[in-house]
């Protein structure tokens, strides 16, 4: 479609419209190409196309909305060789894709499997995916080189920018940078937060995900969940970045004076086993109000290289860590807690080392403690002091949180005037609950999402009214018997949802063979499962099931009667405590005439 033209897609939820296996340079679903041209979808599935733009591709509309979409499906579409396998919005486009958006399953020979939002210098590029009452998702998508849910790339300046608002980013994958997300370059924005709390979120804060994303294991340390460079700009808040497969974030610079960079704030990380979440070289990366739990890694959760600079230098204030160990800094790097908040005024200062600088940093509470490394401090400037609530300046007499703790406090150093622990700032998070899982017999407990896996796991955390799947597994020679806990019943998964401390248990029990052979013609019933064997069968039972077998002969047989764990001619009941062997013997009854003859001597 091209210049002044108006396409509008209408299905419903009974009967979503199908653009299916097409082909083409540009948008195989849809191209919207030219000044003035308007794509509506609503209730519509793109799905298994081919090009640059594989489901829908917008082009130089000039208009604020050349492509409009809701309850839209992109899914399984390929560019090729090209960048964006789901959807390309490109200069003079602006998109907007919201309610019951799914990006899936797409691919990229270059970039932006998912997603591609790029401009050439020309014109500002923009797409706005919006979850609204139901959360959005780019899923399952992948790039053999950049961003494998989406990338965001610009030239000369101009504005190219993503905004993802209540949208699930998870399972994607590249082969270099950004397994979810990637910007490269100034002008290129990834703006991913949340709006509107309800059941689509882990809590009432955090409403998108991101998560569970990888890129090549050759490349683990180079933003799995999200990557900016050389001037590109992510901005993560409200978020949940979970289980993301290599170093979850990378800010990174290759060009000089022209930093990637990414902010992070009111969100909660969490890492894929043993990874740092977080990690700036010669980039800069800006977290507020976090929520950091590294409680199993020896690795530091967050880490700054080569950092020093104004463009490069990175600023953390208010996080909460759970069990992390401290930041680490490469020399001559320095990372800047300032104000203004809550309207407190502050200011910032230049000092050489390894150091955390602080000044009027707190407009809100603080709790818990940020532990630091050897030669590592947080420093208030005595011109300007620690400020807590800003309503009570604190001084060297042991000043506490809000909790009562006290906060370690040194009164010489090598600047000259005292420094304090601060600790963190008192943030919401997610209230998290612990699923116990336990087992008698032989047999094996996982979980769906991810975190039991028992043997072995029997415990993990997930975020409150969490819907957690778990499926029993019996061994060989055992099965299922039942649930007790929080699980009831005898089906193999149980649902429970984490509303409070669960506990699940499951019950493996012994196997045993019941071995029935058939001589003659006839038929073995077997109770309780009412299974009629009508040759030679085996049977498998719980340990103490109680079983009865009844014969029944063919038409011209007889039953004889049992032998081996059987005796007598009647029904036989067992306990099958042990493999058990039965035999049903069937004999031909006399067929014809009897002829009697008597023979008499003359």
């Amino acid at each position: 479609m091209g210049t002044n033209s108006l396409v509008e897609i209408i299905g419903s939820s009974s009967r979503r419209f199908q653009v299916t296996g097409n082909s083409a340079l540009a948008g195989g679903g849809a191209r919207v190409f030219g000044n003035n041209a308007l794509l509506s979808a609503n209730w519509a599935d793109f799905d298994n196309n081919n090009a640059s733009g594989g489901g829908l591709h917008c082009e130089d509309t000039g208009s604020a909305n050349g492509l409009v979409g809701q309850n839209i499906r992109i899914r399984n579409n390929s560019a090729g060789v090209f960048s964006g396998g789901g959807v390309i919005v490109r200069a003079g486009c602006s998109a907007r894709l919201h309610n019951g958006v799914t990006i899936s399953g797409n691919s990229s020979g270059l970039h932006g499997g998912g997603v591609f939002v790029s401009t050439g210098g020309e014109a500002a590029a923009s797409l706005t995916i919006e979850g609204g009452t139901q959360r959005a998702a780019i899923t399952n998508n992948n790039a053999a080189n950049l961003g494998g849910g989406a990338a965001v790339f610009t030239f000369g300046g101009v504005q190219s920018r993503l905004n993802l608002d209540n949208v699930e980013v998870s399972s994607n994958s590249a082969t270099f940078w950004g397994g979810g997300l990637y910007a490269s370059n100034t002008g290129a924005e990834i703006i991913m937060r949340r709006t509107l709390a309800g059941n689509a979120c882990h809590s009432e804060f955090y409403c998108s995900d991101l998560s569970f994303n990888s890129i090549h294991s050759d490349n683990r340390p180079r933003g799995a969940a999200a990557a900016a460079r050389d001037g590109g700009f992510i901005e993560i808040g409200g978020t949940y970045v979970e289980g993301n497969e290599g170093t979850a974030i990378r800010a990174n610079n290759l060009t000089s004076g022209n930093a990637g960079s990414i902010r992070i704030f009111s969100s909660v990380l969490v890492p894929a086993g043993n990874n740092r979440l977080v990690h700036a070289e010669q980039g800069r990366v800006a977290m507020y109000y976090n929520t950091i739990d590294h409680a199993t890694s020896t690795w530091s959760p967050v880490t700054l290289v080569d950092g020093n600079g104004g463009d490069r230098r990175s600023y953390f204030f208010g996080n909460l860590f759970n069990g992390s160990t401290a930041p680490v800094l490469s020399p001559g790097s320095d990372w800047f807690a300032t104000g203004p908040n809550g309207g407190c005024s502050g200011f910032s200062q230049t000092h050489s080392g390894n150091n955390f600088f602080s000044s009027h940093p707190a407009a809100r509470r603080y709790v818990g403690d940020i532990p630091l490394m050897s030669a590592t401090r947080l420093i208030s400037d005595p011109m300007h002091p620690i400020i807590d609530f800003c309503d009570s300046i604190l001084d060297g007499n042991a000043p506490v949180d809000i909790l009562g703790h006290s906060r370690p406090f040194e009164t010489v150093n090598d600047n000259t005037h005292g420094t304090w622990d601060l600790g963190a700032h008192e943030i919401r998070p997610p209230p998290f609950h612990t699923l116990t899982a336990s087992r008698s017999g032989e047999g094996g407990i996982s979980s769906t999402p991810s975190g039991i896996d028992c043997p072995g796991t029997c415990q993990a955390q997930f975020a409150e009214g969490t819907s957690v799947q778990v499926t029993a597994t019996p061994e060989p020679g055992w099965g299922f018997s039942h649930w007790d806990g929080n699980c009831s019943g005898t089906h193999a998964t149980c649902n429970v949802t984490l509303s409070g401390d669960r506990v699940v248990v499951a019950r493996f029990v012994e196997q045993f063979n019941l071995n029935v052979f058939l001589v003659g013609d006839g038929s073995v019933n077997i109770q309780p499962d009412n299974i009629t064997c009508t040759s030679n069968c085996t049977e498998v039972f719980n340990d103490g099931t109680s079983v009865t077998l009844t014969a029944t002969a063919d038409a011209g047989y007889t039953f004889a009667g049992w032998t081996g764990a059987c005796t007598g001619t009647g029904p036989c009941d067992l306990e099958m405590t042990t493999n058990r062997s039965v035999a049903a013997e069937f004999v031909e009854q006399p067929s014809g005439d009897v002829l009697f003859q008597d023979r008499f001597q003359d």
